[in-house]
């Protein structure tokens, strides 16, 4: 007996042309997409190289401007040592007054006020000077009271591996002459002062002895030279230069 053919559907034809026609239309419609380039000319999202598809890095908020009293720093004087900048700030008036030392690492900024707003003192051009010597680094604020030409220091020190610090003592000089100097070789910089060396009777303008006196990074007395009649016989005047053996007991 002869086999007969199982004859399919219909409908079941139609619903499996059907389908191959859909699927052969998802492939082409997916090759398209891929090939065709974005609206913007440039490449669609799928294809974005992935350094392109990373969202931009925030930059951290800057931090408030610096003020001196009532108004913004501005810089008055600069000095560089050892790679840190070390700025002097003030007020407009110079009498409001701060030193900014960038040390790096992480706690860059270290800001300190100057004894200059609680004596009444204004800074300059010229008032930071800074040096190095083989243990200690320091930097002087020299600024002026008065019109007379005395001048009051403030000292700042870096121990070695730590952050600058003030010192808490001030540094006279009548005649306005301060500086700094490793004077006994101990690798921390002392402070030189001229000074007159009359008997106090107030008229130090017209006096006509002069005294150059070191002092110790904490503000107590190193010593103090011979007298002299003239300024420019001071040890290395201007740049005074007096050595440990030329120092005596003031």
């Amino acid at each position: 007996m002869a086999e007969q053919t199982a004859r399919v559907p219909r409908a079941v034809k139609v619903a499996m042309w059907l389908s191959a026609v859909l699927t052969v239309a998802a492939l082409l419609g997916s090759a398209m997409l891929r090939e065709a380039p974005s609206a913007s000319g440039g490449v669609s999202g799928s294809a974005l190289p992935s350094t392109e598809l990373r969202a931009p890095a925030s930059s951290a908020p800057a931090g408030p401007a610096l003020r001196c009293g009532s108004g913004p720093c501005v810089e008055v004087d600069s000095a560089t040592l050892d790679g840190v900048k070390v700025e002097l700030l003030a007020d407009s008036a110079g009498a409001f007054s701060r030193v900014r030392f960038n040390e790096g690492g992480d706690s860059p900024i270290n800001v300190h006020e100057t004894l200059a707003i609680s004596l009444g003192g204004r800074v300059q051009k010229g008032s930071l000077t800074c040096v190095a010597a083989s243990k200690y680094q320091a930097c002087l604020v020299t600024f002026a009271q008065s019109d007379d030409g005395s001048r009051m220091g403030t000292l700042y020190e870096k121990p070695p591996g730590r952050p600058w610090v003030r010192v808490e003592a001030s540094y006279p000089s009548d005649l306005g002459v301060l500086q700094l100097r490793d004077v006994n070789n101990d690798g921390i910089p002392e402070v030189l002062s001229v000074e007159t060396a009359c008997d106090g009777n107030g008229n130090f303008q017209g006096c006509k002895r002069f005294v150059l006196r070191a002092f110790n990074h904490d503000g107590s007395f190193l010593g103090c030279t011979a007298v002299v009649n003239r300024k420019e016989l001071l040890p290395g005047w201007p740049n005074l230069a007096p050595t440990k053996q030329q120092l005596r007991e003031c």
